[in-house]
């Protein structure tokens, strides 16, 4: 028809398939006015439109029921009755206001629990044949106006559909997408019984007191460590008051079981490094004489200074221009059971630190509660495992060699 929106276009002509069908069935909604609002009963915002235009001018109601296939659902103004003798819709600068319904299976669930009382108070029987029709009739329309992937999806819901609860429920689908253009979705993913958790993911702070550094790691014969800085390991308490550092004492432990370590770091230079300054590196306190974007040179000083004082250490370190989405602390053991792999979230921190304190000012963004951390073990989750270890090694493998 012509002057019509797209939108009314496609409203139209699905409608006149579903309403010949209604009237064929005995479904009497002998116009366009009653028709719509029966079939559009459930959706409460139409309904109220409708009654306050009734209580305003029945006479109106019925004008701008019957002009709905010109329309689409399109929401009456604020004071719908016009100054000359007309009602008014609500437009958003020129463009008319449509009622919005989302093609969830929620809205659908309520919907079709509406239309089977529709039904049943009209018709009563079996609605068999209607529901057929009335989908059939959808699919035809669809075809003429060349609507391809809707036609796809529906067609493919028509043969699903074998129920009489599906078949309303397809029903109140085809009445949504002819007012919104949305096709159905699927119901959010719920728990399954069939995929229990395969880690355990908690707050790096959390993980790092149920599994220590020592436990993790004691007796590897090979480390690797990619982050940005490793703080909580190679600098600690010269960078901040948060954490004790471990790594002076574990450095020196590691010396008399010959285990190799690699670590990569952020390069300083790169933009990844920028990143990590302004939004990922957030200790809980900061030192006076440790600027934010001074950490990660600090601890290639620390990881320097340690390589002089202990020249029999195997540790290599690495430099990437990576912007990390997590870190990884791998360790690998003679009995490959034990080997395991830490990891923890880069979630994005937006907090400053106090001028005065040197204190982060929203301490639930500090790195030891934010990010998320989980503990993959290469004999309890072998494919976690396995893609966790390949991307490891495929980042050391494209980081540049520092010498220390």
């Amino acid at each position: 028809m012509p002057g019509k929106s797209y939108r009314a276009n496609v409203f139209f002509s699905l409608h006149k398939a579903m309403r010949a069908s209604a009237v064929r069935c005995g479904l009497r909604l002998p116009s366009w006015g009653e028709y719509c609002r029966a079939v559009y009963g459930w959706l409460r915002e139409f309904s109220k439109d409708v009654d306050r235009l009734e209580a305003l001018d029945p006479e109106l109601c019925a004008a701008y029921l019957n002009d709905l296939p010109n329309n689409g659902l399109v929401k009456l103004a604020e004071n719908p009755r016009g100054f000359s003798g007309s009602y008014e819709l609500a437009y958003n600068g020129s463009r008319k206001v449509f009622l919005e319904v989302f093609n969830t299976p929620a809205v659908r669930r309520e919907a079709s629990e509406y239309l089977v009382r529709l039904y049943e108070s009209r018709c009563g029987g079996d609605p068999t044949l209607f529901l057929r029709e009335t989908a059939e009739g959808a699919l035809l329309a669809m075809e003429e106006l060349k609507l391809r992937e809707p036609r796809e999806v529906f067609g493919k819901l028509v043969k699903d559909s074998k129920t009489r609860e599906e078949r309303f429920t397809l029903w109140a689908a085809l009445l949504i997408y002819a007012q919104s253009l949305q096709l159905p979705l699927s119901d959010a993913p719920g728990v399954r019984d069939d995929c229990a958790p395969n880690v355990y993911m908690a707050s790096k702070g959390k993980i790092q007191e149920l599994y220590s550094l020592e436990s993790r790691c004691r007796g590897a014969k090979r480390i690797v460590l990619v982050n940005y800085a490793g703080t909580s390991f190679i600098a600690g308490r010269s960078v901040t008051n948060e954490v004790e550092s471990e790594w002076g004492r574990f450095f020196y432990n590691l010396l008399w079981g010959g285990t190799e370590v690699d670590i990569v770091l952020t390069d300083p230079q790169s933009a990844a490094a920028a990143d990590a300054v302004r939004y990922k590196m957030r200790p809980r306190t900061i030192r006076e004489s440790c600027a934010i974007d001074e950490i990660i040179p600090q601890n290639l000083a620390v990881l320097r200074d340690l390589a002089v004082r202990f020249p029999e250490s195997r540790i290599r370190c690495f430099l990437t221009d990576v912007a990390l989405p997590c870190a990884y602390f791998k360790n690998e053991f003679e009995d490959e059971s034990r080997s395991n792999i830490k990891v923890d979230l880069y979630l994005p921190a937006f907090s400053g630190y106090d001028p005065r304190t040197g204190v982060l000012e929203l301490a639930e963004e500090c790195d030891n509660d934010q990010r998320q951390s989980f503990l993959v073990f290469r004999g309890r989750q072998p494919e976690l495992y396995r893609t966790f270890s390949r991307n490891i090694e495929r980042i050391l493998e494209n980081s540049r060699p520092v010498d220390l």
